[in-house]
């Protein structure tokens, strides 16, 4: 009797342990896109005021606060051209964040372009892609509202309901 309780309550925490696990994601793909996002800016101000060299910016970026997101701009490969070594370091860092494949994309045209043209082109080109990447963030946010509850409720939900089913 008691077993059969205990097995109750571990199937009903486990899938509602689940449930607020995926639902987790879609929180944290709406911060690391905003993380994203002030990564971004960052670049835009310190190319334009600073005018400091990119392998130093993405260098300070990736030892930045910002999590995860930040790790993606860490360039370990400094032999390469910036543009090569970021791609190669966003595609490593990817499956570290929340970010889906439509980021990423967004992300390696962005590495395909920097720093092979004349400063109003780079921010030209971050201005697009911090546009792009705000768009992305609010129908991110709009999901997350969506499905956050959901997931979590059809988390517990889907344990109780094999609980019925089962004993």
């Amino acid at each position: 009797m008691y077993l059969k309780l205990l097995g109750a309550c571990l199937t009903v925490a486990g899938t509602g342990a689940l449930g607020f696990y995926l639902g987790n994601r879609y929180l944290q793909r709406v911060r690391d896109l905003e993380r994203l996002i002030n990564l971004l800016n960052f670049l835009k101000t310190e190319i334009r005021y600073k005018a400091t060299p990119l392998p130093e910016i993405f260098a300070k970026m990736a030892n930045s606060e910002e999590g995860t997101v930040a790790k993606l701009f860490e360039i370990k490969d400094r032999t390469l051209p910036v543009n090569q070594g970021l791609k190669k370091a966003l595609a490593e860092g990817f499956s570290q964040t929340a970010l889906l494949k439509r980021e990423q994309e967004i992300l390696l045209a962005f590495a395909e372009k920097i720093g092979i043209s004349d400063l109003r082109e780079q921010e030209n080109l971050l201005n697009y892609t911090c546009e792009q990447l705000k768009l992305v963030l609010a129908e991110s946010r709009q999901e997350a509202e969506k499905n956050v509850k959901l997931v979590n409720y059809l988390g517990v939900l889907v344990g109780a309901f094999l609980v019925l089913l089962f004993f």
